[in-house]
């Protein structure tokens, strides 16, 4: 591990240096070490109350960082290498705490990437893990680094509950490795895949998969896709939309998105009596897939609460619909 980074348990309204033998009440704290992860948990371990520590969040960026059971979120952060990730996982097994920790956050580290992926594998696979969201947005991970993430959440019965990969370069691997996981999981209720550079047909196939997926309640898939040519992608959702059941949020922007795509997903969406929220701005779409949308909100049926056509196109005639359709 590298010589110095912060390694976050938590913080007592007593001092660290107490004398006391009775386990502190832990609320949280960030410790700024020089000394390795394992050697700081061994060092707190005879005054620490694992039962207390449920989430871990370290920000690659300034921001807000903390580990506690409360919303106290210091604004302190620290960028973590693969090795640091090794060894503060190492010290989760070594002093029993993976059967406490509900939520993991590693964001915007550039250092951390497939390594740390295979550590975060480990404790995923851990019989004792209860880890109900992971969030590793801004990483480095690739597709060979999701693959290992997939392989322990490949089963019926997992903790895990979020998956936020965001702004990793997973590639079609990482697409087709989360595709093929989704497809016997049943426990991912969140997926978050926001510009992940998947292929068109990674993209197709995680459509496919989540047609009959009977868990998955959010989906983002901002920027995913690197390239699609006429719509491809569009297609295959409007597709999964008509026979999902179960979907409630949908985040389709910056997807290149045009009138032919906004027509079909409008056509499949009077098929669809779950989706609640729906995000397609920043994409192509003019005045016929305006007027479409409009036409699909004054659907009686219609389960929308929310629609984003924000940096569109849609023009007066559009936009008419759209109001029109809001007045009934």
């Amino acid at each position: 591990a590298s010589a110095s980074f912060f390694f976050f348990l938590a913080l007592s309204t007593r001092s660290l240096s107490s004398s006391e033998t009775a386990p502190m009440s832990w609320t949280s704290i960030a410790a700024h070490i020089s000394s390795s992860a394992p050697e700081l948990a061994e060092a707190l371990s005879d005054k620490l109350d694992p039962s207390a520590l449920q989430v871990l969040a370290i920000d690659g960026r300034p921001g807000e960082t903390c580990w506690g059971s409360g919303s106290v979120r210091p604004a302190i952060f620290c960028p973590l290498t693969d090795a640091d990730v090794e060894a503060l996982l190492g010290a989760l097994h070594l002093h029993g705490l993976v059967a406490h920790l509900r939520s993991l956050e590693i964001r915007a580290h550039a250092g951390v990437g497939d390594a740390a992926a295979a550590a975060i594998a480990k404790l995923l696979d851990d019989r004792e893990c209860v880890l109900e969201s992971l969030d590793l947005t801004g990483c480095e991970v690739t597709g060979a680094g999701a693959g290992l993430l997939c392989a322990p959440l490949n089963t019926e019965h997992h903790s895990l509950r979020a998956l936020h990969l965001g702004y990793n370069p997973l590639g079609r691997e990482g697409g087709l490795a989360l595709a093929e996981m989704l497809q016997r999981n049943r426990s991912l209720e969140t997926l978050s895949l926001a510009n992940t550079s998947i292929d068109t047909q990674a993209a197709v196939m995680l459509y496919s998969v989540l047609r009959d997926q009977p868990v998955v309640l959010e989906v983002d898939l901002q920027k995913a896709v690197l390239f699609s040519r006429q719509e491809e992608t569009a297609k295959h959702a409007a597709q999964m939309l008509s026979i999902n059941r179960t979907m409630q949020v949908l985040n389709l922007a910056n997807l290149r998105v045009g009138d032919m795509g906004a027509e079909s997903i409008a056509k499949s969406l009077t098929r669809n009596s779950t989706l609640m929220r729906l995000n397609l701005a920043n994409n192509s779409i003019g005045v016929a897939g305006g007027a479409a949308l409009g036409d699909l909100l004054a659907f009686p049926a219609c389960a929308l609460r929310g629609l984003d056509l924000g940096f569109n196109k849609i023009g007066d005639k559009g936009a008419a619909a759209i109001g029109k359709a809001l007045a009934a």
